[in-house]
């Protein structure tokens, strides 16, 4: 079941911060005013993975199938077809069947709690294993601490690293390298490594092989102007403005046929012209121009790179002052170049010419290639001891791991019963996991020949006529496994019915859709139940009734009786709250062990919650008696509840009076009377599925409601009848 729900970020009821419902039980009763995010948490339990910034947490780490009814599961299951699909049930003819199903139920729960233990087992060796490892870890890094000063370069790429210097410790642990002294081996290292440097990688080139043909190419020093073809080329040529018109042209385009500079209106013929004269070949040598002073504005920004990355190396074998002296070159001519081509893409008629980058490339090509042969000279040279140093090394973990030995050797010790636990318990649980499901197939094979619609349709039918629901009734509909609502004359009753209803007769649904499945081999399947404002839009008595049904499922979780194993309960309504949470085994007004109670408000925008010891919802003695005094305005099924109430709080609980107490007080000849509505009373007040049947006329609650007030006065108590009636003549007969 759950234990936790966090809500966070989600609707616009819940913020950063969110709320937290945890340490959840059995039972869970939530009341909110609407709008609060009732509906919100409903969805969450619904499908948690819908909510990522959300989080439900799992007894066991093991999540069950949630079934919500709130407004999308009316939704869903009502409104969007014209059938509604049928509820799977064992039948009433299949009670070997059932027994079958409910023997193999337990093995799968015996086998469960099994792969709980297991798993606590699995987690607690898995534990135990990981500490062997940070103490096994802990040695081998007391040594690394120990000779670190000595024998860095043999530790070389183990220093930083606590794990990694473990597993190199286990890997040397086979080490064959002859053995020498602390004394030796720090000797010889401080030959080898004293001396010794490490290879050097090789500078990288830059290419320029193309930095000439760019510098060079002629269309820097070509005159860009427009085609000589045209009659206005002419007076373009002997002005030798061909930039200043192209400028213009571009404000012209904009200008709708006026002239930018003199204002005046010209005529198609000027638009002509102009667009003949800068061409297609002007156009394209245009961007010539500009591809190419990218192409080389983007080399030389590359280069410079290179070149401050080549410098940043810090190479020894590198003249670092020439470099840097062409850099300076280079930086002086690029910017120079720079203001040249700015100039040659405003005036394309101009001529211009770059002063050459190639030489202070040259030289620092000539510059690299005589540190890289330096440096290929260098490796040279330490390729010769490379061996030596490689030996000398592994003479040191030789050494190191002869110190570590009794570590390692406990450590392994360990390590592989642990390992062997696991591995023991790892098949242990897949055993059990394959008889879960083998259990399983073997009842969805039971369930496959057995199940039925046909039940759930006579149920719910029962329950229409017991509640005067006569207008409308299920059948089976044409398609196997689905119902239809019709009316008496056979008519399709689904698009009109009432909202009220359209309610009940979907609360019924899924109140048996609780005992049933829509699919025919998950009848049985353990799940979590969450009833989200099911008595919207409900009358008195159907309000009375679906919370005698919740109740009667609350009762079987709290018994271990079924396939549900959680409940919530979250209404905005109170007398419903009152009704639904209503249990005669609670000591006063403490929560039981296996109930939580929460509430949730908004503050501003933003919904809390907040969880209570007792029922924060009071059992109104006040309200009792509200609905007494009027009855006759309310539907007649409550008020034998409200009797029954009452009487147990004033005089069972407060006065300590048994039924036979004040059936007592009468005399012989209206104690019969006083017995009677006390049957009367207690019958009324419980809902049994399939006894049901509302029989309480004017003149029977009249009677009866004389001898509630007699019982008052004979047991000298009519004074608090008078208070909590309000002095209001009910114009009842005389018994």
């Amino acid at each position: 079941m759950i234990e936790k729900i966090e809500v966070r970020k989600v609707g616009s009821c819940f913020d950063d911060n969110g709320i937290t419902l945890s340490d959840l039980r059995n039972v869970n009763f939530i009341y909110g005013a609407n709008g609060s995010g009732k509906t919100t948490i409903s969805k969450i339990i619904s499908k948690p993975s819908s909510f990522s910034v959300c989080k439900v947490t799992w007894k066991n780490n093991t999540d069950l199938k949630s079934v919500v009814y709130n407004g999308n599961f009316i939704n869903e299951n009502f409104y969007q077809s014209t059938d509604i699909k049928g509820i799977f049930t064992l039948g009433k003819e299949s009670h070997d069947a059932q027994k079958e199903i409910a023997f193999k139920k337990c093995e799968i729960d015996k086998i469960s709690d099994e792969i709980i233990k297991l798993t606590q087992t699995l987690e607690q060796k898995k534990n135990e294993s990981i500490t062997n490892e940070n103490e096994y870890e802990e040695n081998c890094w007391k040594i690394k601490q120990k000779y670190d000063q000595s024998f860095q370069d043999a530790f070389s790429g183990f220093r930083n690293s606590k794990r990694s210097f473990k597993e190199k410790c286990k890997q040397e642990s086979k080490n064959t390298e002859q053995l020498f002294t602390y004394d030796e081996l720090k000797t010889q290292s401080n030959v080898i490594f004293g001396s010794i440097k490490e290879k050097i990688s090789t500078l990288r080139k830059i290419n320029y092989e193309d930095l000439n043909k760019i510098e060079s190419d002629p269309i820097l020093c070509a005159k860009i102007i427009g085609s000589e073809d045209v009659d206005i080329s002419g007076l373009i040529k002997r002005l030798n403005n061909s930039d200043w018109v192209k400028q213009g042209y571009e404000y012209y385009k904009l200008s709708d046929g006026i002239c930018p500079f003199c204002q005046q209106q010209t005529g198609e013929d000027l638009r002509t012209q102009l667009e003949e004269y800068f061409n297609d070949t002007y156009n394209q040598q245009t961007e010539k121009v500009k591809i190419l002073i990218q192409g080389y504005l983007a080399f030389v920004d590359s280069a410079l790179l290179q070149i401050a990355s080549i410098l940043s190396n810090g190479n020894q074998f590198l003249d670092s002052t020439m470099i840097e002296q062409q850099e300076r070159l280079i930086e002086a001519k690029y910017q120079t170049n720079r203001t040249r081509l700015d100039g040659k893409i405003k005036e394309l008629s101009n001529c211009i010419k770059l002063d050459s980058l190639i030489n202070e490339f040259n030289i620092i090509h000539e510059t690299i290639n005589s540190a890289n042969k330096k440096i290929v000279d260098h490796n040279n040279l330490i390729d010769n001891i490379a061996q030596r140093k490689k030996i000398l090394i592994s003479q040191i973990w030789r050494f190191v791991a002869t110190e570590n030995s009794i570590n390692y050797k406990r450590y392994l010790e360990k390590h592989n019963s642990y390992e062997k636990a696991i591995i023991g318990i790892n098949g242990t649980l897949q055993t059990k996991y394959t008889a879960q499901k083998r259990i399983n197939g073997e009842i969805q094979e039971i369930e496959s020949k057995i199940t039925s619609i046909v039940p759930t349709i006579t149920e719910i039918n029962k329950i229409l006529t017991s509640f005067g629901f006569l207008s409308f009734k299920l059948i089976e509909a044409n398609e196997r496994g689905y119902y239809k609502i019709i009316r008496d004359n056979g008519e399709n009753a689904k698009d009109t019915l009432s909202e009220g209803e359209k309610t009940f007769i979907t609360f019924l649904y899924f109140y048996h859709l609780l005992k049933g499945s829509n699919d025919a081999d998950t009848i049985t399947t353990d799940k979590i139940v969450v009833f989200d404002d099911p008595i919207s839009s409900l009358d008195s008595s159907v309000l009375f009734i679906v919370s005698n049904l919740i109740r009667g499922l609350i009762d079987d979780v709290r018994a271990a009786k079924g396939y549900i194993k959680q409940v919530f309960i979250l209404t905005h309504n109170i007398y419903f709250h009152k009704e639904v949470s209503f249990c005669k085994n609670r000591s006063g007004t403490n929560k039981l062990c296996d109930e939580t109670f929460w509430i949730l408000r908004k503050k501003g925008s933003i919904s809390q919650i907040e969880s209570y010891e007792s029922n924060p919802i009071k059992t109104s003695y006040e309200l009792l008696w509200q609905e007494l005094k009027y009855h006759t305005e309310r539907n007649a099924i409550t008020i034998q509840n409200t009797m029954r109430r009452i009487i147990e709080n004033y005089f069972k609980i407060l006065g300590h009076l048994g039924d036979d107490d004040l059936i007592n007080k009468f005399d012989s000849e209206e104690r019969v009377i006083c017995r009677s509505l006390m049957s009367w009373i207690n019958d009324g007040s419980h809902f049994v599925n399939d006894d049901l049947y509302v029989d309480s006329s004017p003149d029977t609650i009249a009677k009866y409601l004389k001898v509630f007030e007699k019982i008052f006065e004979l047991t000298e108590n009519a004074g608090h009848y008078k208070m909590m009636m309000g002095n209001i003549d009910l114009k009842l007969p005389t018994v």
